[in-house]
């Protein structure tokens, strides 16, 4: 699943799920080198609820329901420049 702020979530399923992933982050940091692609690890039930409580009316009102950072996976994030530059 990936979590857009100001459009509807997309869901995707490949047969090879790496690939996938590495062609949409790949994508991603073309064009927005600045921002960190997060990366988060959840279960079926916890994406089910995600689903339900990131619908259009809650982000036009700027209401995101996003996993704890402690779910990040930082290896298959992607960094922006500021936070690549902080570090």
């Amino acid at each position: 699943m990936l979590f857009f702020e100001r459009y509807d979530d997309l869901h995707a399923s490949a047969p090879n799920r790496k690939d996938l992933l590495d062609l949409l982050k790949l994508r991603f940091n073309c064009l927005q080198r600045d921002v960190t692609l997060r990366v988060f690890g959840v279960s079926v039930t916890q994406m089910a609820t995600f689903m339900k409580t990131n619908n259009a009316q809650n982000k036009r009102a700027n209401i995101f329901d996003l996993p704890d950072n402690d779910l990040r996976i930082t290896a298959e994030e992607i960094k922006g420049e500021k936070e690549f530059e902080m570090e």
